[in-house]
């Protein structure tokens, strides 16, 4: 005799209860660690763009303005640093014009000078030079050791990349027509990442509407006209005639002149293509 029973079929319905109440019981029994987040902002100032990223900074919650007469103290007489501040606050300043808005008496600002530290006189741009800086930005209340706006560096080209980053903190105000630094104070020290940057402006884009396309360079030519010595023969011009004294007095000359206008320690004579198989031979020669 055979018993047969009828299993009851399982209720989708009811393993999909079990499921979501699962889910929910090791959701609330993790634990969760948040990530650090870059400084916030509040909902009332806007953000603080800083390109390229500091690779050390921090900041707080103070507003502070900057004065349109912001002066510059510098610890040396450098040329390069004083011509950069006055480009800078053009920059920063473009769109100030007269007294903030709503002012009927003279305004007070937190940020009236800028000082820029260099431990270095020596200017010469190499490769390799270090390019790293300090940044202050603190109001000038009397408490605190720094005071106002900073810039530390070993050379002038340091220099030169923490008013690049303290101009892009100053941000024009234009409901009350004045310049502020938001988040402040800051403290920022930074150096470029790469010894060496380029840039590649690509112009085969722009357009053509405004630019003389005829080409004279060719009509005008006269390889070898003034010295015509310094050529093999006159219908040889690609090599220079080494068998000759007056070829290395002109090439001398031209490096001489050369090294006066740009006193840098590499000297790019051109070519783009390098004969590897020349290598041995000219450290031979």
């Amino acid at each position: 005799m055979m018993i047969t029973t009828n299993s009851p079929k399982p209720n989708p319905n009811k393993s999909l209860l079990q499921f979501i109440v699962l889910i929910n019981l090791l959701f609330v029994n993790s634990r969760i660690i948040p990530l650090n987040p870059l400084p916030s902002l509040s909902d009332d100032d806007p953000p603080v763009y800083l390109w390229p990223l500091p690779s050390k900074f921090t900041s707080g919650n103070q507003t502070l303005t900057v004065s349109p007469d912001l002066s510059l103290y510098l610890g040396s007489g450098s040329l390069i640093v004083r011509d950069a501040f006055e480009r800078y606050r053009g920059i920063i300043f473009k769109h100030s014009s007269g007294s903030p808005s709503g002012e009927r008496s003279e305004p007070v600002y937190d940020i009236t000078n800028l000082s820029i530290i260099v431990h270095s006189d020596n200017e010469e741009l190499q490769l390799g030079v270090d390019e790293s800086y300090s940044l202050f930005v603190t109001k000038n209340d009397g408490l605190s050791i720094v005071g106002q706006a900073v810039i530390e560096a070993n050379s002038v080209y340091g220099a030169l990349r923490g008013l690049e980053t303290f101009s892009q903190l100053c941000t024009f105000d234009y409901e009350t027509k004045t310049v502020k630094v938001y988040k402040a104070p800051w403290y920022i020290k930074d150096k470029p990442r790469f010894a060496y940057r380029g840039l590649l402006l690509v112009s085969h884009s722009l357009r053509k509407c405004s630019v003389i396309l005829n080409d004279e360079n060719r009509a005008l030519d006269g390889t070898g006209a003034g010295y015509p010595d310094l050529w093999p023969s006159p219908s040889c011009r690609e090599p220079l005639d080494v068998t000759k004294n007056f070829t290395f007095d002109v090439l001398s000359g031209i490096l001489t002149d050369m090294r006066k206008i740009f006193p840098f320690e590499l000297f790019h004579l051109g070519g783009d293509e390098v004969n590897t198989g020349q290598i041995k031979f000219l450290a031979e020669y």
